[in-house]
């Protein structure tokens, strides 16, 4: 017993507990922590799919879910407990509601030159009542909100252990959290689960305090409202690791009903594909026999017979031979090239469900011909494990209009479209071949920058045209280029105009690189509209602070400075592992709990074991790796088995947060006050998510020297 009350008196501050009580403070600081880091990745997973607009404000949601937590860190308080917890499953429902409310409304339509593109949602049979620029400002508040109770208990709980003792099982708890939503993630589990297995597990937490059967009924009661809101807003809905994917076989909404009826799309097999409520894909049959026996409209029959033509042009460039589709999708293309007697064709698609979705609902089956290859990976990925050559690469539309994560800046095709991209494929194409690029945007420059792109790639190699659909009224562009382009002439066609002189005379803009991947900013800078919605956003966040920080003086800027440094980090070497691994969910997920796992052993050394070395050195080495991480790319550290990339790229990346993990340790440590330390550590990640955005115009290697101030103003401030 003795060694047992021991254990206690090292766990936990209130030395008098007993093991039983510190068995179950540690059991609700571990289930705390599980939740707030599930709910999080959870809302940052379903947010942006429920409101589109918000997927083009990276780290929202992420930054609003560290303000709640960290300002309910910093107001915590033991007496608060029960109630606060209690108020946290109301608030997420009120969340819900409003954000199920915007997305059956809708928001208005909005184009931003600056991005090259809308930010709509296609609502078509919505009302569009709510200012777009409204929408980030409301998702942001109501966010911060909900997750300010998880904070709060969160600080309360931290304050009752010994500082490291209690931040080692939250770091434990959190890695459980994101490493069970990654799971879901995995076999394609959406949103009515996680909630379920989330309010199941807050309702443990309310039977293990005892607080009796009214509050779990309470619980029980929010648990199935919340999950009416959802399966109300997400009816039709199939989840993939990366969208919300509602389909529909009747596509009258893109193709008019006056020109598309009923019984057209039954005859050439449609399937109209939205995610995240937008259009996305479709499935039909473009046999050319098939259209022809659509004889009830001489309009569908035209406008079918251009669709199958633009499909078709790239495999009439080149005589039959191997072929590779990257962003091969439904497999509209795939089926082009089996059309026009394409020898061999590996088809690369990232989103398996999408993939699936082909082999199951295209009506001319293209994923099941034995002369086609489907490989489920991100297109540079792809490229840069094969050894295969072709004498056809096709970009086909990959165009995901989709951020693979919240924690970063990146969409799933920015690393597609870079000078380093291009010259990746060039290096898989025959002596003969020829690289062509489909494309479709309402923005001259960016059209203009795939074809400067391409021009450095292959000079005066590089052809251009453009296509007006009659319509979809959207400019379809296509981009041919290849040692020997001057073999294959372009077919005649008249719905397609040769744009190639006017793009080379075009001014070359900012040309995307592996460090400024965005092809859809016109300049290295930000949008007018943009930095508006960001400085609304960041007034929000004093704003919430100063209501419950009056004094600003409770913050602690050393630990607010760490804090900064370490999301900054996160955020980046998510950015680098993709390069090398690919924008896939599992890969957000390896790189998180390769950093919370580097946390944890930090901290561990410093609980443990006797700090060999001292805190400047700490600094120090911290810089040093930072270095290193600007100047060596972690493309570097390619082998031959794509686990052990993996690893070894999360270990390269996250292994300067064992440095700044031991800092935060021993800061930790010796503080005084353990919820503000917290807090301001949460509130500081807040900085550090909107520092991630200028990367838009300084590129992601300025970061690290971004990080490296962060961490060299935190040593003064420890000072002080």
């Amino acid at each position: 017993m003795n060694q047992r009350v021991s254990l206690t008196s090292k766990l936990l501050i209130r030395k008098d507990a007993s093991p039983r009580e510190a068995l179950g403070q540690v059991a609700l600081l571990f289930g705390i922590s599980l939740l707030a880091l599930f709910f999080e990745i959870v809302m940052i997973r379903c947010i942006p799919a429920c409101v589109k607009i918000i997927s083009f404000y990276t780290n929202l949601v992420l930054i609003s879910c560290f303000l709640g937590l960290g300002l309910g860190c910093v107001i915590a308080g033991a007496d608060r407990t029960p109630r606060v917890l209690r108020s946290f499953p109301f608030l997420l429902l009120i969340e819900l509601v409003v954000l199920a409310i915007i997305k059956i409304i809708g928001t208005t339509a909005v184009e931003d030159e600056a991005w090259g593109e809308w930010l709509w949602d296609w609502g078509w049979d919505k009302l569009n009542l709510i200012p777009a620029m409204l929408a980030p400002l409301i998702v942001f508040v109501l966010n911060t909100v909900a997750f300010v109770p998880l904070g709060r208990i969160l600080g309360t709980l931290m304050e009752r252990f010994r500082p490291l003792p209690g931040y080692s099982i939250n770091i434990i708890g959190s890695t459980l959290g994101v490493s069970l939503l990654a799971f879901f993630n995995l076999f394609g589990l959406g949103p009515l689960v996680w909630l379920v297995v989330g309010f199941g597990l807050l309702m443990l937490l309310y039977w293990f305090m005892g607080r009796g059967m009214p509050w779990l009924i309470r619980a029980v009661i929010l648990l199935i409202l919340s999950l009416a809101v959802i399966a109300y807003s997400m009816r039709d809905t199939i989840w993939s690791p990366y969208y919300q994917i509602k389909l529909n076989k009747m596509a009258e909404k893109l193709i008019p009903e006056k020109i598309l009826e009923a019984e057209d799309a039954r005859d050439i097999g449609l399937t109209f594909m939205m995610v995240n409520d937008g259009y996305f894909q479709f499935a039909m049959n473009l046999d050319p026999i098939v259209i022809q026996q659509v004889s009830r409209n001489a309009t569908l029959r035209e406008l079918l017979s251009a669709i199958h033509d633009v499909l078709a042009l790239p495999y009439l460039l080149h005589p039959p031979g191997s072929t590779l589709i990257l962003g091969s999708g439904l497999g509209n293309d795939v089926a082009a090239a089996v059309r026009e007697g394409m020898v061999h064709v590996d088809a690369v698609e990232i989103d398996p469900v999408i993939a699936e979705l082909g082999r199951e609902l295209h009506p001319e089956n293209p994923y099941g011909r034995p002369d086609v290859d489907l490989h489920i990976t991100d297109a540079r990925r792809f490229l840069r494990m094969t050894d295969n050559t072709y004498d056809l690469i096709v970009y086909g539309l990959l165009d995901s209009h989709a951020l693979f994560s919240s924690l970063s800046s990146l969409r799933l095709d920015n690393f597609v479209y870079t000078r380093e991209g291009f010259a990746q494929a060039k290096r898989h194409l025959n002596q003969d071949g020829i690289i062509v690029v489909m494309f479709s945007t309402t923005s001259n420059f960016v059209g203009q920058r795939l074809f400067h792109l391409l021009d450095d790639t292959f000079p005066e190699k590089t052809y251009a045209w453009a296509w007006e659909s009659p319509v979809f009224g959207y400019g379809f562009n296509g981009f041919v280029a290849g040692p020997r382009l001057d073999k294959f002439m372009l077919p005649p066609n008249t719905a397609i105009k040769d744009i190639t002189e006017e793009y080379r005379g075009t001014p070359r803009l900012d040309l995307p690189t592996d460090d400024w991947p965005f092809l859809y900013l016109r300049s290295k800078s930000i949008s007018t509209d943009y930095a508006k919605v960001l400085l609304i956003l960041l007034l929000a966040s004093i704003v919430f602070t100063r209501r419950l920080i009056p004094q600003a003086r409770t913050i602690k800027l050393h630990f607010f400075l760490l804090g900064a440094g370490f999301l900054l980090l996160e955020t980046k070497s998510i950015t680098e592992i993709s390069l090398l691994f690919g924008s896939t969910w599992i890969v957000n997920s390896v790189v998180i709990g390769a950093f919370l796992l580097m946390n944890f052993i930090a901290t561990l050394y410093i609980m443990i074991g006797r700090a060999i070395l001292k805190i400047q050195w700490l600094y120090a080495m911290l810089a040093a790796l930072l270095i290193i991480n600007y100047f060596i790319p972690v493309s570097h550290l390619l082998l031959e088995s794509s686990t052990a990339t993996l690893f070894l790229g999360a270990i390269f990346v996250s292994a300067p947060v064992f440095f700044s993990g031991a800092i935060f340790a021993m800061s930790f440590r010796e503080t005084d006050n353990v919820p503000a330390a917290l807090g301001s550590n949460l509130l500081g990640a807040v900085v550090g998510g909107f520092s991630e955005y200028l990367c838009l115009f300084a590129g992601f290697k300025a970061l690290y020297l971004l990080a490296i101030a962060f961490y060299a103003l935190s040593l003064i401030f420890r000072k002080k």
